[in-house]
């Protein structure tokens, strides 16, 4: 489960994840370093992705209840943006929930230059592999990489 902000789970992500694991689900909530309870220090949006890729493969490495290759991320937020990116590499992704995420990453990318944290070039070498595909809606861009997927419009209220 990858948070808003890349951040830290809180108790609305908690208790998500407790709803998915009474589904006899895997479910892991994480920190984002420097955030909740996590050391380090936050410092731009590719750490979302980082943490996500690290999460996952922890889980893959030290859970025997997962099969790594039948894994699906709800991500929230910037972290259903986490997950997009992640989920364009990882070919063990198989599913996809996104809460809240921007219409177009195109609008992301424009949020993340005003912002001027530098990182979105480090995002764009994870994901680029069409020309055109930040121009694609979120949802026709998770489904050119056939990924099962939800989109729910909304925040945390």
């Amino acid at each position: 489960m990858s948070s808003p902000k890349g951040g830290d789970c809180g108790q609305g992500l908690i208790e998500l994840a407790k709803h998915f694991a009474s589904d006899r689900f895997v479910a892991c909530c994480y920190d984002g370093r420097g955030q909740g309870e996590a050391e380090g220090i936050r410092s731009g949006h590719h750490l979302a992705v980082e943490d996500l890729e690290v999460a996952l493969a922890w889980l893959r490495e030290n859970v025997d209840a997962v099969d790594g290759r039948r894994v699906g991320v709800f991500g929230q937020s910037l972290g259903g943006m986490a997950a997009v990116m992640v989920a364009r590499g990882d070919d063990g992704i198989r599913s996809l929930v996104l809460w809240g995420v921007l219409p177009r990453y195109s609008v992301w990318k424009q949020k993340q230059e005003r912002a001027g944290d530098g990182t979105f070039e480090k995002l764009w070498e994870k994901a680029s592999k069409e020309p055109d595909w930040q121009d694609k809606t979120i949802e026709d861009f998770v489904r050119s990489f056939r990924v099962m997927h939800s989109l729910v419009p909304g925040t945390w209220e």
